[in-house]
């Protein structure tokens, strides 16, 4: 403890204990610099990064899936099929040929019905609450897995129940043509 004021420059005037430091002395033998890292890391020397360290997304909880954790521990798209499915892992089984919906005329007998009743695309889009663009799309085949409010848009539309919509044609009265 310095009891003159020379004593007090000589203190005030030393430099700071760490090697190659030309900080000048604070505290304990540091310089402002390493005595706060002392103060709050314990070790003079140690350099802490400012902030907050980055966030590192966890993965997806599904084996082999490398997708980011977004919700509930899965990816997005493990996430929406379990939202969908009830299961990450089950896939949305595609429509066979064998499907009413899938088949090619399928289209083409929504088009015989309308064309039947004498209805245009535009009638039948307004009548069944459905967009002119949707109708075009399912009597052209490229909507091929219309939703169910689709179809029972269309079948009140063109007064023909459900059920024979979706009837498959009958394929022994094919066969003997």
């Amino acid at each position: 403890m310095p009891k003159t004021a020379s004593d007090t420059q000589r203190v005030s005037a030393q430099a700071c204990a760490v090697e190659g430091c030309e900080g000048q002395h604070k505290a304990r033998g540091y310089c402002h610099k390493h005595y706060q890292r002392w103060r709050k890391c314990g070790d003079p020397l140690k350099v802490v990064p400012l902030g907050r360290p980055p966030r590192v997304k966890p993965l997806c909880m599904v084996d082999g899936c490398e997708g980011k954790h977004e919700a509930r521990g899965f990816c997005n798209r493990h996430y929406l099929r379990w939202q969908r499915r009830g299961d990450p892992h089950k896939i949305a089984q595609p429509q066979t040929a064998d499907s009413p919906l899938c088949r090619e005329d399928f289209g083409s007998r929504i088009r015989a019905a309308r064309l039947a009743a004498g209805l245009t695309q535009w009638t039948v889009a307004g009548r069944a609450g459905l967009s002119n663009l949707t109708v075009v799309q399912v009597e052209g085949g490229t909507r091929t897995r219309p939703r169910l409010s689709t179809l029972k848009g269309f079948a009140g539309a063109l007064g023909i129940p459900l059920s024979e919509l979706l009837a498959r044609p009958n394929s022994t009265a094919l066969e003997n043509d």
